[in-house]
């Protein structure tokens, strides 16, 4: 199965997983990496977290608090937001993050909650506009920061952090601090790839990410009117005709200009 296919199959799940969606965006881009490599690496993680404070402190690492285990895993000695290289896509890609310990709020939030699943916590992301925080089922007073040091953040904290970087007089909603979809997540993890290679003019890997975005649940029409838009500026003009046809399915109250736009793509060929 290819990471496509992988992708969409971990999609259309009633709450898809964060670290089998992350995994398969990351083997869509790496052809040398696998789902198993990578949730293996995680796996030995959580172990060694866990493994740690049987050792120091003699205790299971679920007595920890959630504040407790959001320092140590990105404190000093763990994962570290990436303030140099914010854009590049290796903070989006698992395998790279894993290499580099490095990550953006988004990404470093989904290796919170899927390590710290693994560890017996049970943590939710955030997605704040303009940043991405970590919550914890059962724990509505505190919030945590995985790109800075896993700070711990009161509602107050993240309606003041929130107000320095959007400004005063946008007014701050409590939905802000509400629990992100899954595939919400996963969305936005691709729009943040999609951004990278915007910026890098590069082609190829833009069409791979609208490819991931098309099949997840909901967002397919906005993807697969873009990804028709960049091949045919490529001038693939058979491949952006059929993704119209496929738009004729997932639009269909805009079915007759998909007709058109694929006849007239086609036409083009002659």
């Amino acid at each position: 199965m290819d990471a496509v296919a992988r992708f969409a199959q971990v999609c259309v799940q009633e709450s898809p997983r964060l670290d089998l969606g992350l995994a398969a965006i990351a083997c869509a881009f790496q052809s040398k990496v696998t789902e198993a490599q990578l949730l293996a690496r995680l796996d030995e993680l959580a172990e060694g977290l866990a493994a740690k404070y049987r050792l120091e402190m003699g205790q299971d690492i679920s007595w920890l608090s959630g504040a407790e285990f959001s320092r140590e895993l990105f404190g000093a000695d763990g994962f570290q937001g990436d303030q140099l290289e914010y854009s590049s896509p290796s903070n989006s890609l698992l395998n790279e993050m894993l290499d580099r310990r490095r990550g953006i709020p988004i990404t470093l939030t989904i290796l919170g909650i899927e390590i710290g699943r693994r560890c017996g916590f049970n943590f939710f992301g955030i997605g704040m506009p303009g940043h991405f925080l970590m919550g914890e089922v059962g724990n509505s007073r505190q919030f945590f920061d995985p790109f800075e040091a896993g700070r711990v953040l009161s509602a107050q904290e993240a309606r003041e952090f929130f107000h320095a970087m959007h400004g005063s007089q946008h007014t701050f909603e409590k939905v802000f601090l509400a629990p992100a979809e899954p595939r919400q997540i996963l969305m936005r993890v691709l729009n943040n790839l999609y951004a990278a290679f915007v910026n890098q003019g590069d082609p190829e890997n833009l069409e791979c990410v609208l490819n991931l975005q098309s099949v997840i649940p909901g967002y397919a029409k906005e993807a697969l009117g873009q990804l028709a838009g960049l091949l045919a500026t490529q001038g693939r003009f058979t491949d952006a005709a059929n993704v119209h046809d496929r738009l004729r399915l997932e639009d269909p109250a805009n079915l007759q200009g998909h007709e058109r736009a694929a006849q007239q793509l086609r036409a083009r060929l002659n």
